[in-house]
Formats: structure tokens, sequence, C-alpha cells
């Protein structure tokens, strides 16, 4: 028997995040569009790219793929994989890739799209830039 998909709930890029045990509920720490980076090719503050997900039955495959639309050029960038249980479906399940140093080559958008089984389940961009020096 194949089941649907697990539906997406929210997805976002962000510093990190919180669950409270009592209720349940998340706390996003620092939610973010936009990402300067000192000089490129370069690393920013660590992040990762949090969804919450549910209606899942059994195990999925996730795979996060990231893309670049650069000056000149769109590329697949990077490619992350994992597998997410689902105990029960109406619960939410947390599914979250973290990057303590990832290497941007350079500014532009950053397209991070989370696949299920395979299958397009949902994006979000991210905006990379030069910071300014402010001396």
């Amino acid at each position: 028997m194949t089941y649907p998909l697990p539906v997406v709930v929210g997805l976002t890029v962000c510093r990190d995040f919180i669950r409270d045990p009592a209720s349940g509920n998340y706390s996003v720490i620092r939610s973010f569009t936009g990402h300067p980076i000192d000089s490129f090719p370069g690393t920013g503050e660590p992040f990762c790219v949090f969804a919450i997900l549910t209606d899942g039955v059994g195990e999925i495959d996730a795979e996060l793929v990231i893309s670049w639309f650069g000056d000149e050029e769109f590329v697949e960038y990077a490619r992350v994989r994992g597998r997410i249980n689902f105990p029960d479906p109406l619960q939410l399940v947390e599914c979250v890739f973290r990057f303590q140093q990832f290497p941007f080559p350079g500014s532009g958008v950053f397209l991070f799209t989370l696949f299920l089984g395979e299958e397009w389940a949902a994006q979000k961009a991210l905006r990379v830039y030069q910071r300014e020096n402010h001396s």
C-alpha cells in the first residue's frame, strides 16, 4: 500500500529553534531571508533549514537540494540526505538540516528545496551578499 506524502507545515532558514517539551510548541530563533558574508568564498554564521511535517506514515527519505543563482549561472550546489520516522500520522515531526560552516562560493540567491520520497515538498530562498565594511 502506498501512503500519501507528509504535509510540510512550515519551512524556514534560521539560527536554531527550541521545542517546548510541555506544550510541544516551537520557537524559531532568528529566522532570516538574507545572510551577510565577510568575503567570498566564505562561511557565514551557523544556520539550519528547519521543517515541521505531519500526516506521515512509517519512514521516508528526505533530501535537501541547494541551488545557487549566482551572477552568471544557476547550478545545483549541494545535496544533503536524511531519513524521517513518523510514529503517528497526527504527530508533528521535525526535519532539520544543520550547517555549522556552509561554504558559500559567491553572492546570489540560494534555493533550499526539500524533497520527501523523491517528490518536491517545499522550498525557501536565502539571499547571500557581501557584508559592508562600516569602519
